[in-house]
């Protein structure tokens, strides 16, 4: 059993360096009010192991790439549109298998976020529902028998999180944000990056 969440402290730092930035944000302001914006994102989530009787898949983390369009109705209403695509591969142990597993990821969301303050450095929150789709080949090997196989699942995803907005200028923009995905079957989360422009 773990003793300790790194993931958990990790976020409570986060959002504590958030609300202290909160008095500072309220002074000298470029405005995103009413404005368009296009940014990069990348997203690392934590992998998983699962265990089926005494095989194990171990999965490396996911790393997620997106792109991002958004407009600001207002200092503290943001309404974006993302699409991820990512990659992750696994590896199979046990019972005299071995083996390995490729998986590709896309998934489409529409997102909510609210800042909390109107000034440049603000923390905020961030809602969203969209659709996913995975496509993965695997192959495993006993002795002298090989089996290859490969599935797909789709299916709605949600996504949430928490964490701080910098506005660097009235062009300039970048976010840093602790969120999660969670569709039918699990919850992924970790921690995202994005980096973008605003224009009218």
């Amino acid at each position: 059993m773990k003793k300790h969440n790194p993931r958990l402290y990790a976020l409570v730092t986060l959002l504590a360096v958030s609300f202290v930035s909160t008095s500072w944000g309220q002074y000298a302001s470029p405005s995103r009010a009413e404005k368009h914006e296009f940014s990069l994102s990348y997203h690392r989530l934590g992998g998983d192991t699962y265990t089926l009787g005494k095989v194990t898949i171990a999965e490396d983390n996911w790393s997620l790439y997106g792109i991002n369009y958004g407009y600001n109705l207002n200092e503290y209403l943001n309404l974006n549109l993302e699409l991820l695509y990512g990659n992750v591969a696994a590896t199979v142990s046990g019972s005299g298998i071995t083996g390995s597993s490729d998986q590709d990821t896309v998934i489409a969301l529409a997102n909510f976020d609210f800042n909390l303050v109107s000034g440049p450095l603000t923390p905020f929150i961030t809602a969203g529902i969209g659709y996913g789709h995975t496509e993965a080949e695997a192959k495993a090997t006993s002795g002298f028998i090989t089996i290859e196989a490969s599935g797909y699942g789709k299916g709605i995803t949600y996504a949430y999180g928490a964490g701080v907005r910098w506005d660097m200028s009235d062009y300039l923009f970048a976010k840093v944000l602790y969120n999660a995905f969670n569709d039918s079957e699990e919850t992924r989360d970790g921690f995202a990056a994005y980096v973008g422009i605003m224009f009218e």
